[in-house]
């Protein structure tokens, strides 16, 4: 399997897992802020909060992993073709 094909399988493994459970949250907080206007700012920090670290747990960290994962290939196969003009 290749690394993108990885990449794609994790993805849409874990991407219902994290959806619900971060919308299950962010509903239950929800009445808080609409209800309770002394809680509503803390309810509404969360309800970012969630909705941002989700954004990033679903597609930023795994482009930066592929960014990674090539860079440390493409250094590899650099030293390697390094030392076989050497050789």
């Amino acid at each position: 399997m290749t690394i993108e094909g990885a990449i794609v399988e994790a993805g849409t493994v874990r991407f219902k897992p994290i959806v619900i459970s971060a919308l299950t949250t962010i509903l239950g907080i929800g009445s808080v802020v609409t209800q309770d206007e002394f809680y509503a700012g803390l309810g509404r920090t969360v309800i970012f909060g969630l909705v941002f670290s989700s954004v990033i747990t679903l597609l930023a960290v795994p482009n930066l992993f592929y960014a990674v994962y090539k860079r440390k290939e493409h250094m590899k196969n650099r030293r390697e073709k390094k030392y076989e003009t050497l050789s």
